[in-house]
């Protein structure tokens, strides 16, 4: 009996033995903060030749830290002591007199178990009397909110010519997990800013792999306005290098692919006039257009076949990346070997919108659909036809994006929660090379939604600039996931017909009419165009519109 029992006794203390925190205690999810200065905060009268210490709630670990200190007025030969939880800064050179000091912890600094801080720390004290005061906060937007991004302020009194490529700023600060920042303590005057992501942490701004963000103005602090706020950025990785044509590929005697070096701006790339395909004569596409699913991929579709022995020399004139850079002149042609395979491949549709079997398709937007190849387009639009569940026939009006992508616009809109049917006629749509369509019985349907489950949002822009000029770019997006632009002239707007839900909206004014945001350059500067995210989220319920909401669009 007592053999018996020993097992389950051994068992049961196992099992009370492994309750709690496992060995070490619970894990630490806890972020460092400051906890104690030398000198104290805002502390005046500093000596010329003192050396700062700063001690943490716990011990941080010494790269994250040391490349997290920023400290302003700019510095040289600065040496960092790390020991435990006690960071001391070192000056090789006297401070200045008569000078506030800011010295930033920035949030990217870490603790052992890779806590890192939730925000920057900020330490002033001054030489002299009094501490300065002026301030400029806002926040940092980028593809990736998490990125600890650098905030980079020039004194524009000291300098006309800021060049960030080369000059390190007077004042710098970082942003925290949220993206927001604040520059705090800096003297009256007039000030340059740029929010930098600097990889190398060299203080200066490269433009081949650190990202940029431009502000949308200068700022200038003085007596009467001595803080600034929502002074914010978008940063973008900018690129400055030209695409190139790389390769070609004869997929058949009519159809050539051709790859650029990174993914092309799509309108050039549908005017045939910017390319020159030859053999032993010219012989000119019939149809070209960027690739829907690829931009970097380019299709030239023939009038003519390719001849399947003589090489073929393709050149592109005129096209332009996604940053508007254009093509080097230098590799924008390619020679291409011909091939002697027919083209006898069956068009197919790659995609639709409304999706097929989609059951709340929008009631008054156009419908596209795009297919595998240039397709002839007048087969298309006379096999096309679009029903509803009546049998009703639906009118409307044709437009092709390219030859592979078609839109149609219905003369009015839908009706609600009715089923609609998209039918291409069998043996009656083709190719441009007269393949007819692979799927022989073509049909597809979509259902619409229940229009007493729309809303609206309206209101007006007031904005802070009043000889600010261009057209207003206002996007509603939902935390569903649901988007709504509107572009516009005048201040009032309205987002009809939309899905109930929260909704944030942001705009931007559109002021050098290229009909996208402008995120500025440093040199030579210029300014980003202006915009502005709402700070808090509209909600909206079906047959509730939510209207009489004012946008104060700041300035700068």
């Amino acid at each position: 009996m007592t053999l018996n029992k020993f097992p389950i006794v051994f068992l049961l203390w196992l099992a009370c033995a492994r309750q709690g925190f496992p060995p070490g205690g619970p894990v630490d999810e806890t972020p460092p903060v400051v906890v104690e200065t030398h000198p104290a905060q805002g502390e005046t009268g500093v000596p010329l030749s003192r050396d700062i210490e700063i001690e943490f709630s716990e011990t941080v670990e010494q790269n994250s830290c040391f490349s997290s200190l920023f400290i302003t007025p700019y510095a040289e030969k600065v040496k960092y002591k790390l020991d435990g939880r006690r960071l001391r800064i070192l000056f090789d050179q006297e401070l200045r007199e008569d000078r506030t000091y800011v010295i930033t912890v920035g949030a990217g600094t870490k603790d052992l178990r890779n806590n890192t801080m939730t925000d920057s720390y900020t330490l002033a004290f001054s030489t002299g009397a009094r501490v300065d005061s002026g301030k400029i906060e806002g926040r940092i937007y980028s593809q990736s909110p998490s990125l600890a991004v650098q905030i980079w302020a020039y004194d524009l009194e000291e300098s006309r010519a800021i060049n960030p490529r080369q000059m390190s700023p007077l004042y710098i600060t970082q942003s925290g997990k949220d993206g927001r920042y604040m520059l705090s303590h800096l003297s009256h005057g007039r000030y340059r800013l740029f929010a930098v992501l600097d990889r190398d942490l060299n203080g200066l701004y490269n433009p081949e792999f650190d990202m940029l963000g431009v502000s949308t103005g200068d700022i200038e602090l003085d007596e009467q306005q001595p803080v600034i706020d929502n002074v914010s950025f978008r940063v973008t990785r900018r690129d400055t290098t030209q695409p190139t044509l790389i390769s070609g590929q004869a997929i058949d005697r009519r159809h050539i692919d051709l790859r650029f070096s990174e993914a092309m701006r799509a309108g050039e790339m549908k005017n045939i006039s910017n390319f020159s395909v030859r053999q032993n004569q010219k012989n000119e596409p019939a149809f070209a257009y960027l690739d829907e699913r690829n931009g970097s991929y380019a299709h030239l579709t023939l009038k003519q076949p390719m001849h399947p022995t003589i090489p073929c020399s393709v050149q592109v004139f005129r096209a332009f990346d996604q940053s508007g850079l254009k093509l080097d002149s230098l590799q924008n042609s390619i020679t291409v070997n011909a091939t002697d395979v027919s083209d006898t491949t069956a068009p197919y549709l790659l995609s639709m919108s409304p999706e097929d079997s989609s059951v709340s398709a929008p009631l008054d937007s156009a419908l596209w659909f795009v297919f595998s190849e240039s397709m002839d387009t007048l087969s298309v639009q006379t096999g096309f036809s679009m029903t509803d569940s009546f049998g009703t026939a639906v009118n409307g009006d044709f437009y092709w994006e390219n030859a592979a992508h078609l839109i149609f616009q219905p003369e009015n809109s839908l009706t609600g929660r009715m089923t609609y049917f998209i039918t291409l006629k069998p043996d009656s749509v083709f190719d441009f090379g007269g393949n007819p369509m692979a799927d022989s019985s073509f049909r597809k349907q979509f259902v619409t939604l229940n229009p007493d489950t729309l809303t609206q949002i309206a209101g007006k822009i007031i904005d802070e600039n009043k000889d600010a000029q261009g057209v207003f770019y206002i996007t509603a997006k939902s935390l569903q996931g649901n988007r709504y632009q509107l572009v516009q002239r005048t201040p009032a707007y309205c987002f009809k017909s939309i899905l109930p839900g929260r909704y944030l909206i942001e705009l931007y004014r559109d002021r050098d009419g290229n009909e996208k945001f402008s995120y500025g350059n440093d040199w030579p500067y210029q300014a980003a165009e202006r915009f502005y995210v709402c700070p808090d989220t509209i909600t909206v319920r079906a047959r509730w519109p939510n209207e009489d909401n004012y946008i104060y669009f700041p300035y700068p």
